[in-house]
């Protein structure tokens, strides 16, 4: 799905040979909804099944936490980017 300046999905092939992480599969959208003339919010949904279900419990809690850091830095990075050019 593509809806310019609105939201997007992707699908990741996590059945690839040198794909890193135990997700049997992972699809996500992202939203931007304009609050004012100069603040956007950005909205990130994911769905994802692990491989096996022991790793609802056992990986569930770290993934959750590594992946919300890395979620926060990118789009810290991505607000300096579009920053420096206005």
């Amino acid at each position: 799905m593509w809806v310019e300046e609105k939201s997007y999905s992707f699908e990741v092939d996590t059945s690839a040979a040198d794909y890193p992480y135990p997700f049997k599969c992972l699809k996500g959208t992202w939203e931007v909804q304009g609050l004012d003339s100069g603040t956007t919010k950005i909205k990130m949904f994911f769905d994802f099944q692990y491989k096996r279900n022991y790793q609802n419990w056992l990986l569930h809690p770290f993934i959750k936490s590594k992946f919300s850091k890395t979620a926060e830095a990118l789009l810290d990075n991505w607000q300096k980017t579009i920053e420096k050019r206005d």
